[in-house]
């Protein structure tokens, strides 16, 4: 059985993929910005005998990442999860915008990757199943933001296979279409966005 470290953990894939491996006999570390809203998650894992323990992790932070991911050799299997989307047209998203979809999207996993990958060379293995999404794959109206940030997670997802494949090191890319989770109500709009010509435009194409 595997030690599983995956980002945030406290709704949706993250939060599933935390019990489910769990159940499966694997010790599971689910981190999260707020570990608060991990409380229902830890009841549930206690109730179950399950072994999963809740742990604090803003994948935008570099000090926050650099203390939960402390000691590389603990973990086996890296799940980089965590993320949200941006949603507007692309004239409606500004610089400071853009930057909070990449660099949760983006940046967040670049830096959890970088924080074990020296040991895991050197342990000679180790698996990082980095979370895309169809929008990886095709751009759809509205979602350019996001879109371009799941583009770049698998460009470097794929660059990375083959840089650490001779280590022993696997890299997987897992692209979801749309799930009746949470992440639907945590999206990200300009403040342009409401009442826009275009989120008319959006809706009636989501509507199509």
């Amino acid at each position: 059985m595997a030690t599983i470290l995956i980002t945030g953990s406290n709704s949706g894939f993250g939060r599933l993929a935390s019990l489910t491996l769990a159940r499966g006999g694997h010790d599971v570390i689910a981190t999260m910005r707020t570990p608060s809203k991990g409380e229902d998650l830890q009841r549930l894992a206690d109730d179950e005998g399950l072994s999963i323990e809740i742990r604090h992790l803003d994948v935008t932070d570099p000090a926050s990442v650099e203390a939960c991911l402390a000691d590389p050799h603990e973990i086996d299997v890296l799940v980089n999860n965590a993320g949200f989307e941006v949603e507007g047209a692309i004239e409606q998203i500004d610089d400071s915008l853009m930057w909070r979809q990449l660099d949760t999207n983006v940046m967040g996993p670049l830096r959890t990757m970088r924080a074990v990958l020296p040991a895991w060379s050197e342990r000679g293995s180790g698996v990082i199943v980095n979370v895309s999404s169809i929008a990886g794959r095709v751009g759809s109206p509205y979602a350019g933001a996001y879109s371009a940030s799941k583009y770049a997670l698998e460009a470097m997802s794929e660059s990375l296979n083959f840089e650490v494949g001779q280590s022993g090191i696997r890299v997987h890319l897992i692209e979801p279409g749309r799930f009746t989770t949470s992440f639907l109500g945590n999206k990200v709009r300009p403040e342009s966005w409401a009442g826009s010509d275009q989120e008319r435009r959006a809706m009636a194409f989501r509507e199509a």
